[in-house]
């Protein structure tokens, strides 16, 4: 397990599409840091949003 992912890496994790996980940090859904031009999203973020997310389809 990583520490941290970039967006291909977090939706590999996910088993969603690459635009998932970027809409989610765009609209601050997931928080993301920056290392220059490098997207790192901490494996404890994804799993904060994990567990955010309802249990029944809506």
């Amino acid at each position: 397990m990583a520490i941290a992912y970039n967006y291909e890496g977090a939706a590999e994790q996910f088993g969603v599409a690459v635009s998932k996980i970027r809409t989610a940090v765009r609209e601050n859904q997931i928080a993301a840091k920056y290392w220059g031009k490098d997207v790192l999203i901490p494996h404890a973020e994804l799993e904060r949003f994990l567990e955010s997310l309802p249990e029944e389809r809506g």
